[in-house]
């Protein structure tokens, strides 16, 4: 089983790895890897990932196998006071798909916001992203609405679950 650790600013080219790999593995059959790359470009800078890992109000954790990082999951408390948590990404290197890395490092997250009242953990999927939607429903998440982003040019659905 791997690790989980809160991240550090050390490990933001190890994100930046293990998001490169594991964006176009699930999302270039969904809208490109042109676009897949524009997006990278626009929110996985060394600026954007050390402002996430560096916030107090966020949980930014890594998942480790021998001392490598291998995944990662941020979240951040909603803006409507309801003790409502979104959680902003979560990836694991293609390598490690299967292997349960997802699975723990989800589990630690959730843990982790529980003890920080959280009572509700809400994310977006892409419609198309048939791997992720299976990931989210077996560990309980249920689709609560449906979701367009702009800059992805993509439809997908709002999951959520209670704490």
């Amino acid at each position: 089983m791997p690790g989980v650790r809160r991240g550090t600013c050390e490990d933001v080219p190890a994100v930046q790895r293990v998001g490169r790999r594991a964006w176009h593995a699930a999302h270039d059959d969904i809208v490109g890897a042109d676009t897949v790359d524009a997006f990278l470009q626009r929110y996985y800078t060394p600026s954007r990932l050390e402002t996430a890992i560096t916030d107090t109000e966020r949980v930014f954790l890594v998942a480790t196998a021998d001392d490598e990082v291998i995944g990662f999951a941020d979240a951040e408390q909603s803006d409507d006071g309801d003790r409502t948590w979104s959680l902003a990404r979560i990836y694991v290197d293609p390598d490690y798909w299967g292997a349960g890395a997802g699975t723990t490092l989800l589990g630690d997250l959730e843990s982790r916001l529980r003890e920080r009242g959280g009572r509700r953990l809400r994310l977006v999927v892409m419609a198309g992203n048939d791997a992720a939607i299976g990931f989210y429903e077996a560990r309980g998440f249920g689709r609560v609405d449906d979701h367009y982003d702009e800059f992805l040019d993509v439809e997908g659905y709002v999951y959520a679950k209670s704490l």
